[in-house]
């Protein structure tokens, strides 16, 4: 058998040295790795959900069910990833949003669960504060997804330009 060196390691699955790429980060650390090689976990993960599916099923729910931030973090960074450059970790959202429990915009207490439907204006949304391409730390805010429709495309200045506009004439146009 081939002896793992600094940049492999043995997989005691299938008992086969493979590179340091081939196995999962162990506690979200790169230099702690798992046992078992991707190949052999994913194996092992279908064989477990396929004798039991409806278990797995059910554990799934019950795990986004206690972490709602979690998922809507998991949800958000993937989404924003397909169309967006980011630059900050899936673990800098999370915690952000743990520490956001209302929007930054109007104070509402926010909505982390995707699976609640009925109070659709006050689910928790991504906003870009100045519609870059590229979302970094200073660039983003948690809001809820009424102003977050409502500030639309523009920026934070031009936002708050508009609420200030909306504000005025409504105070005019309504008499007392």
């Amino acid at each position: 058998m081939e002896q793992p060196s600094t940049k492999s390691k043995l997989c005691l699955e299938c008992d086969t040295v493979k590179p340091l790429s081939a196995f999962s980060p162990y506690n979200r650390k790169i230099s702690h790795k798992y046992a078992s090689c991707l190949e052999c976990s994913n194996a092992k993960s279908r064989l477990k959900y396929a004798s039991n599916p409806e278990i797995t099923k059910m554990n799934v729910k019950k795990r986004r069910a206690l972490n709602p931030t979690r998922v809507w973090s998991y949800q958000s960074y993937s989404s924003h990833k397909r169309k967006y450059q980011i630059d900050f970790t899936l673990a800098w959202l999370e915690s952000v949003a743990l520490a956001s429990p209302t929007c930054a915009y109007c104070g509402i207490t926010l909505d982390y669960n995707p699976s609640h439907i009925s109070d659709f204006d006050h689910r928790a949304t991504l906003d870009r504060l100045n519609n870059e391409s590229i979302l970094t730390k200073s660039n983003v805010k948690i809001v809820c997804h009424r102003c977050n429709n409502a500030k639309s495309n523009r920026t934070l200045a031009e936002y708050l330009l508009h609420c200030d506009a909306v504000l005025t004439h409504l105070s005019e146009s309504i008499h007392f």
